[in-house]
């Protein structure tokens, strides 16, 4: 019997190492099956998690990206103040048809231009260098005024050329882009310039990726202009003036689906901008189909 003891125990031993071994073993690693199984069970849990995930990360872009248009609008705003000349913001079109803006460009204003120049066979030639960007062309102080897009090389006039000959011009050249650092919205959010506009009676920006829209204070901090594409030599504005903020892609108006109009999203964000004050508020969007109710629902 204390023969055979000492053998059980040594068989016991044996056994504890060997299963000690596949402990071990099994901690080096996964086989192939094991980890094709681990990446499906992930998979599977990534899938569920990210339509819950997303909306508040949405949410919070669109935040982030309207306290950066009101930070942008506040520093223009200083700007002209401190320096005593007229600056402003650009709102930098993200597609073809400038719908949508993601860039916040701090612009300058520098004075009209004066001199003489010609009109032949309705282009006009005298500018040169000033041309450079863009602006509007006045001649002889007085009438009709010509919209010089930057990329007008040959002078042509824009609608009805007066009579060949010479004539004294000035030159209001548009507000230019300034070597400060622009600001980039998150890639989750956007200002709706179609939507944008000022008042509460549905005036609207005209959204142009040629004719970016710009607003500009005064040195005593009032808003200048407003520069948009149905008016790219700017215009007086007395009116709040809106940007609404929201989800990139959501620009559809027809559409009753909040994913796909702003004007629905409840999470969209008015930025108004007082014209007298340069005061800045930022009010969430009342969903409703109306601009107008929006609009007075951000003014309250």
């Amino acid at each position: 019997m204390r023969r055979v003891l000492p053998a059980v125990r040594s068989e016991i031993f044996s056994i504890r190492i060997i299963e000690m071994l596949r402990v071990k073993n099994k901690n080096h690693g996964l086989t192939l099956i094991e980890l094709l199984v681990t990446m499906m069970i992930m998979g599977i849990m990534i899938a569920i998690a990210v339509p819950v995930i997303r909306p508040p990360v949405d949410a919070r872009a669109v935040k982030e990206a309207a306290q950066m248009v009101s930070t942008a609008l506040a520093s223009a705003r200083t700007r002209a103040i401190e320096t005593g000349q007229n600056w402003g913001i650009q709102l930098e079109p993200l597609d073809a048809a400038g719908r949508q803006a993601g860039t916040l460009h701090f612009v300058q204003v520098v004075p009209p231009y004066t001199g003489s120049g010609t009109v032949s066979n309705g282009s006009f030639s005298g500018l040169g260098n000033y041309a450079n960007g863009g602006g509007m062309l006045k001649l002889n102080f007085q009438g009709s005024e010509y919209r010089y897009p930057d990329d007008n090389t040959d002078g042509t006039l824009s609608y009805d050329p007066p009579p060949d000959g010479t004539y004294d011009f000035q030159f209001y050249p548009a507000p230019r882009k300034s070597a400060a650092m622009p600001m980039q919205l998150p890639s989750r959010a956007v200002i709706d310039v179609g939507l944008s506009g000022w008042g509460d009676a549905g005036s609207c920006f005209t959204p142009s990726a040629a004719i970016p829209v710009k607003i500009t204070f005064k040195p005593t901090g009032e808003v200048d202009q407003i520069y948009h594409g149905a008016v790219p030599g700017g215009e007086d504005v007395v009116e709040r003036v809106h940007l609404l903020v929201g989800k990139p892609g959501r620009t559809d108006t027809s559409s009753t689906d909040p994913q796909e109009n702003h004007l629905l999203d409840g999470e969209a964000i008015w930025v108004s901008l007082d014209p007298r004050t340069g005061a800045v508020k930022a009010v969430e969007n009342k969903p409703d189909s109306d601009v107008d109710i929006a609009r007075t629902w951000a003014e309250e």
